[in-house]
């Protein structure tokens, strides 16, 4: 079997063994309205975004294409719909050092610009009672996690999609502003 079938022979038995995991868990009980998230996993860490923030989510099923750049965070660029995409490693962007494996989940965000965070593991999705998501005072992830929500019996930290895009943005245009002053 060449690569390229093996690769996606493991992509297929990943998601099957997913969607087999998501039905083997023991049914929760309905919680009350509230905001869906996806609980995700970042770094082995536990995390939780809100979907109303993310325009899509897709298994990575093509390559990330390098490309040269001086933002590490940058991991390259991948098709999305027919577009072209920036994908950004998102635990470079919480302020992790290299470690766990490559990332396999890019997260498309709603907003300024079309742009993916790329993330490990993927968990499920819930429903967040308000009642249950707290605000936090301070936070080791570059200031995107501002609250933290329990999900059952496990309390995860809500990644600030917004704020990741705007800061990405932000960069941006400074880098674009400082390369701009060359006297022309």
């Amino acid at each position: 079997m060449s690569s390229a079938g093996s690769k996606l022979q493991d992509k297929v038995t990943e998601m099957r063994r997913l969607f087999d995991e998501a039905f083997a868990r023991p049914r929760q009980p309905d919680l009350p309205a509230g905001e869906r998230m996806l609980a995700i996993a970042v770094r082995g860490e536990p995390f939780a975004v809100r979907i109303a923030e993310a325009s899509g989510l897709a298994a990575l099923e093509s390559k990330i294409l390098p490309v040269p750049s001086d933002v590490p965070e940058l991991l390259g660029l991948a098709g999305h719909h027919g577009a072209v995409v920036p994908v950004f490693s998102l635990a470079a962007l919480l302020g992790y050092t290299s470690g766990a494996g490559a990332p396999q989940w890019p997260l498309f965000c709603r907003g300024q610009a079309l742009l993916a965070l790329a993330f490990e593991r993927l968990e499920y999705q819930f429903s967040a009672d308000p009642a249950h998501v707290y605000a936090l005072e301070s936070s080791r992830t570059q200031g995107y996690v501002r609250q933290t929500v329990q999900d059952g019996t496990r309390l995860r930290s809500i990644i600030q999609l917004g704020a990741v895009v705007e800061h990405i943005l932000r960069r941006s245009s400074a880098k674009r502003k400082v390369g701009s002053g060359d006297g022309r």
